[in-house]
């Protein structure tokens, strides 16, 4: 069993012009319980909670005054079936909580709610003679809301999603090549989803212009977005003299991006608009990345 907690105060002193002097207060806790069931298997759990209160001492900014509270529980378990092999699985469990000390007339709240549950996947196994797996991968759903703290309700406003993915091969003993596979995808509702398509005619043709040319036209509305990535990694890292290593590391993302629409569409448009944005866009994003490390 494990615990600590910490309390930080911090007032902010500026220019007589400014008016952001403020007052901050940091409260953290945890505790953390770990169980050796047996040999092979174990089990952790920690609790989190956090309280931050930001007190402006100008009145001109004091409707910003504001308590942001959190809670996160953290429960996992460890596998070693051998020496070889290692697998976690983790579960976070976040809840953050921001109210305002006041609301000036004739202003909404602005008191805030988000919720996360997110699922952790991670694990190596060797094969020997200095090939290496590892595979790592989660999912998390994030849920914001308007919240109300006398009822201890919320109206959700926003969700988003994502699933990742990494697989890895890494070979060699001092100087090590490593090859992968990611896959990454996150879906988030947006208040302005912009789509791009072309215009018909009431045939349903593509109109053009005088250049022989489809039309492209623009509609906005509410709606949800898709972002898929997919792609390959690699690496190579070797030592150089004097303790001194370099890694230089490659990774080759395709991404698609596609929307959905939420409302009512221009009806002669609607089976063009809906392709557009299933179709969406798509971009190739090479990446590569030099490191240079010394061990004095």
């Amino acid at each position: 069993v494990t615990g600590d907690a910490t309390i930080n105060l911090l007032r902010h002193d500026t220019p007589e012009l400014n008016p952001d002097d403020r007052d901050e207060r940091f409260a953290r806790g945890q505790l953390g319980l770990r169980s050796i069931v047996n040999e092979y298997l174990s089990a952790d759990l920690q609790v989190f909670a956090t309280q931050y209160e930001t007190v402006y001492l100008k009145a001109i900014r004091s409707a910003e005054n504001n308590v942001q509270r959190s809670l996160r529980l953290r429960p996992a378990f460890n596998w070693t079936p051998s020496a070889k092999t290692r697998v976690r699985v983790g579960t976070e469990i976040r809840a953050t909580y921001t109210v305002d000390d006041f609301v000036l007339g004739g202003r909404r709240p602005r008191d805030q709610s988000a919720r996360e549950l997110q699922f952790e996947l991670d694990g190596t196994h060797d094969f020997g003679d200095g090939v290496v797996a590892r595979f790592s991968g989660e999912q998390s759903e994030l849920r914001l809301g308007r919240f109300f703290e006398d009822s201890f309700s919320e109206i959700p406003f926003d969700t988003l999603q994502t699933t990742a993915g990494w697989v890895r091969i890494r070979v060699g003993g001092s100087a090590q090549a490593e090859i992968g596979l990611r896959v990454f995808q996150r879906r988030d509702f947006n208040q302005s989803t912009r789509v791009r398509y072309r215009r018909l005619d009431a045939d349903g043709n593509p109109v053009i212009d005088s250049n022989g040319d489809p039309i492209i036209a623009t509609i906005v509305k509410p709606g949800r977005e898709k972002i898929s990535q997919l792609g390959p990694t690699c690496s190579i890292t070797w030592p150089v003299p004097r303790g001194a290593s370099i890694r230089v590391e490659g990774w080759l993302t395709f991404q698609h991006v596609s929307r959905r629409l939420y409302g009512t569409l221009p009806e002669s448009e609607a089976n063009e608009i809906a392709r557009a944005a299933r179709a969406g866009t798509r971009t190739t994003i090479p990446n590569l990345a030099l490191t240079m490390s010394w061990a004095f």
